[in-house]
């Protein structure tokens, strides 16, 4: 299972140069297309750690970390390989600030944007942002229509969230959660 709640301070490209004082070696992956669906870019998550350790220099096991969407990327990628009976060469998998049962955008938001459709900015967010295939799959409620009011669960949602619950957690190495939240559930 996840193990240790901490709470982090440090802004991420101070946490990152901390890492790298100790040696640590980093990559960052960013997708082309962030709102594709997940399990694309799960895949390509996959590939990385793949080249990562074909090419690496020594034996070490890798550390891999994943924020908010990438927790949820990272978390597929890793057990879907060992699913497949892949060893990844994991040592450590953090998963920061990352909606393990969804995420939460908040319903007034939502609505604010359907009844502003006309506007091309809220057009563009809720075309390209909340409606996107990987919003779709992350957030837990989805306010679906201006003129007919509902409030439901997306069932890309529910098959992406019923998929990571059927595989697990990785099982080959340590799994830790970070937050930087407050824990209270308050701002």
């Amino acid at each position: 299972g996840v193990t240790g709640v901490q709470t982090c301070a440090l802004p991420i490209s101070a946490f990152m140069d901390s890492l790298r004082d100790r040696g640590y070696d980093i990559l960052l992956l960013d997708f082309q297309n962030g709102k594709a669906d997940m399990r694309a870019n799960a895949a390509l998550v996959e590939e990385l750690i793949r080249r990562i350790n074909a090419t690496k220099v020594g034996d070490n096991a890798l550390v891999v970390a994943g924020a908010s969407m990438g927790g949820q990327l990272t978390r597929h990628a890793i057990a879907h390989m060992e699913q497949m009976g892949e060893t990844p060469c994991i040592r450590l998998w953090i998963s920061f600030d990352s909606p393990h049962t969804g995420a939460y955008i908040p319903i007034s938001l939502q609505h604010l944007l359907h009844a502003l459709n006309d506007e091309a900015i809220a057009r563009e967010a809720l075309d390209q942002k909340l409606l996107s295939p990987a919003a779709r799959q992350l957030t837990k409620w989805l306010y679906n229509d201006n003129m007919n009011p509902q409030i439901a669960a997306d069932g890309m949602h529910d098959n992406w969230y019923a998929a990571l619950e059927s595989m697990g957690l990785p099982k080959g190495c340590r799994n830790i959660a970070i937050t930087n939240g407050s824990l209270t559930g308050t701002g």
